[in-house]
């Protein structure tokens, strides 16, 4: 009988090694692996993930059910080995069922750490194929990261606000629009850590902030033109790198003339949000590339504030820019 944890992992481990031999399992043996399967511990759980090759060569449908047994909400590695066979194995996402992917992104909302290699690769599946699921679980997950104890890097790995990092990039799906719209629609409704995270998830799914995101950004401000809706573009602009500002002049130009018009605490946000842009990967680059970076975005700072009207908050805003890149220059230069 199970309940001795030592006796159990060994049989778990000889089952886990059970893709190494062509004899199909017994009757009994798949009971057995079945009731290991929902073992208390973490380590029998894992190693018998193993097993559902060797169940899979003469029952492939009982193999992905009992890989969608093993639960592994609280635990990234039991998830990472599940998922590795579900995605990366011989199984295949397209093999399971409706039921069973909510289910396994249901616990993933629930798992402390998603950046293990396996849990990327499953994600970036469902990125492709089922993007409102995936875009449904990372919102579950950032709202109630705070009640779990979760740091800010376990919710969402920060490597995914990098353009090249991010498993979940939705930047080329025909229907990115609908979708960053969703995430901007409840990003208006959070605050405080969810704001942040947010706006770190809207950077992963955007890819990027080229002229198709900008224009997504633009249309979706101009259905919500209030100060809440000013305030959520400006945090999502956080995550953005400081070539934006110059890039894409105009729309920084019409959102802080916006945010003037709702009043000094709008606007005193949203300058905070784009001040933001770009701070970080400047600060994470080579020493050549930061002192070229803060010279290039001082001139262009310049040059954009040069042409605002001089009552704009953008211009101020600009010139403000510009004196921090000289300030940031200086201090890059003396270390």
């Amino acid at each position: 009988a199970l309940g001795d944890g030592s006796i159990d992992l060994q049989v778990a481990r000889a089952y886990g090694l059970g893709p190494r031999t062509t004899i199909p399992p017994t009757a009994g043996e798949i009971a057995l692996i079945e009731e290991l399967a929902r073992h208390p511990a973490s380590g029998v759980r894992s190693m018998i993930t193993l097993a559902a090759q060797r169940i899979m060569r003469t029952d492939r449908a009982r193999a992905i059910r009992l890989l969608l047994s093993i639960g592994f909400t609280g635990n990234s590695s039991v998830a990472a080995n599940v998922l590795f066979q579900l995605s990366c194995g011989p199984v295949g996402l397209n093999a399971v069922p409706a039921v069973g992917r909510i289910a396994l992104l249901n616990q993933l909302a629930s798992c402390p750490d998603i950046a293990a290699h396996p849990i990327e690769m499953f994600l970036e599946q469902i990125a492709r194929l089922h993007p409102d699921e995936l875009i449904a679980m990372l919102m579950t997950r950032i709202d109630h990261s705070q009640n779990r104890g979760w740091d800010f890097n376990q919710t969402l790995p920060f490597a995914w606000e990098q353009h090249a990092s991010s498993p979940v990039c939705l930047h080329d799906h025909p229907r990115l629009d609908q979708l960053l719209g969703t995430l901007l629609d409840w990003l208006a409704t959070t605050a405080g850590r969810a704001t942040v995270l947010g706006a770190g998830m809207v950077a992963a799914v955007a890819g990027t902030y080229d002229d198709t995101v900008i224009t997504i950004l633009q249309s979706w401000l101009h259905a919500h033109l209030d100060r809440q809706g000013v305030e959520t573009v400006a945090s999502c602009l956080r995550t953005a790198p400081a070539s934006v500002l110059l890039d894409q002049s105009l729309f920084v130009v019409s959102l802080l003339d916006s945010a003037g018009s709702f009043g000094p605490d709008c606007l005193t946000a949203v300058r905070k949000g784009l001040f933001q842009a770009g701070i970080s990967s400047m600060q994470s680059s080579g020493y050549a590339h930061t002192l070229a970076a803060q010279a290039e975005l001082r001139d262009g700072a310049r040059h954009i504030a040069a042409q605002i009207p001089p009552r704009s908050p953008a211009r101020a805003f600009y010139r403000d820019l510009a004196d921090h890149a000289e300030q940031m220059s200086r201090w890059a230069a003396a270390l």
